[in-house]
C-alpha cells in the first residue's frame, strides 16, 4: 500500500530470519554501536534474533555536576516498560532533594550531593548486566492470570504487573510485563494514602496492560501489604474523606472483575520499584 504511494519503508527488523530475509539488506535495520543484531531505542535495546531486552548506558562522569546535568542523565533514560523502574525512581527522589534545597540550576551541586549523585551514576552500568525476553508467553499455557502488586514509601509509591502463565501440568512460568513509580508529593502525605496512590497507579497501569495484551485474562489479583488502604477500597467512597474518596471510586471502576490480596511486606514484588 505504502509502496503504491511512493512510500518505502525501511529499516524492517524481526526476531524471524525467514522473515527478515525476504526484505532487501539495504531496508533492514542495522544498529551501529553494540552488536550487528542490536536495534537500538535509546537506553533500551532489542537483541531481536534471541528475542531479548538488553540496555546500553552511555552517562559520562562529570567532575562537577550541576542540577541540569542531574536533569538531562534523567531525561535520557528512555524505559517505556518500567523494566528499570527501580533505579529511575532513584534518581526522581535525588532530583526531588535538589528542588527542596532550592539550588541553582547552572552551579555546581556542593560536595556531599555531588559525591551522591556521582555513585548514582556509576551504579547505571550495573544496568547494562541485564537481559529480559520480550516474549512472556508461553505456547502451551491453559491459562493467563495477571498479579498486580503495588507499594508505597514516604519518598515514592509504585506498581509492578506480572503475567503468570500456568500449563496443562499446572506447573507455570511468571514474567515482568510493565511497572511504573511516582515520586511522592512535596506537601507530607501519610502512608496509607500513599499506598491507596500505589493502589490506583496498579489499577490504571493494569487497564491499559489488559488493553495493550488483548488477551485472554483468566484472573486479576491486585496485592497490597497495606491493611488500611484495603479497607478503604471495600467502603463505599460516601462515607470516606475527599481525598481518599476520589482515588476509591476510580479504583472501584477499574477493579471491579479483580481480587483483592492482603499479603506480608516482605512478599511485595512492588518493593523493588520504589
Amino acid at each position: 500500500m505504502f509502496a503504491k504511494c511512493g512510500m518505502n519503508l525501511h529499516k524492517w527488523t524481526s526476531n524471524s530470519l525467514e522473515l527478515l530475509n525476504s526484505f532487501p539488506s539495504s531496508n533492514q535495520e542495522r544498529a551501529f554501536p553494540i552488536d550487528a543484531h542490536v536495534s537500538k531505542t535509546l537506553v533500551m535495546n532489542w537483541l531481536h534474533l534471541d528475542d531479548y531486552y538488553i540496555f546500553k548506558v552511555d552517562c559520562k562522569h562529570v567532575p562537577n555536576p550541576t542540577k541540569r546535568n542531574v536533569l538531562s542523565v534523567i531525561a535520557r533514560l528512555y524505559d517505556p516498560l518500567g523494566l528499570l523502574v527501580t533505579v529511575i525512581c532513584k534518581m526522581k527522589i535525588f532530583l526531588q532533594t535538589l528542588w527542596l534545597e532550592k539550588l541553582s540550576f547552572y552551579y555546581p551541586l556542593p560536595q556531599s550531593i555531588a559525591v551522591e549523585w556521582n555513585h548514582l551514576v556509576s551504579s547505571l552500568k550495573a544496568i547494562e548486566l541485564l537481559k529480559i525476553p520480550r516474549w512472556i508467553l508461553v505456547d502451551s499455557s491453559r491459562k493467563l492470570v495477571l498479579h498486580c502488586f503495588s507499594d508505597s514509601s514516604q519518598a515514592a509509591y509504585g506498581a509492578v504487573i506480572y503475567l503468570q502463565c500456568v500449563m496443562p501440568d499446572d506447573t507455570s512460568t511468571a514474567k515482568p510485563v510493565a511497572s511504573k513509580s511516582r515520586v511522592s508529593p512535596l506537601k507530607t502525605v501519610s502512608i496509607p494514602r500513599l499506598e491507596l496512590c500505589g493502589r490506583l497507579l496498579a489499577a490504571q497501569l493494569k487497564a491499559k496492560v489488559v488493553h495493550a495484551l488483548n488477551l485472554q485474562i483468566y484472573s486479576i489479583l491486585m496485592y497490597t501489604d497495606s491493611t488500611i488502604s484495603l479497607a478503604w477500597i471495600q467502603t463505599s467512597p460516601h462515607r470516606l474523606k475527599t481525598f481518599v474518596a476520589n482515588r476509591v471510586v476510580k479504583i472501584q471502576r477499574l477493579t471491579q472483575n479483580c481480587e483483592s490480596v492482603k499479603m506480608k511486606n516482605c512478599q511485595n514484588c512492588a518493593a523493588c520499584s520504589i
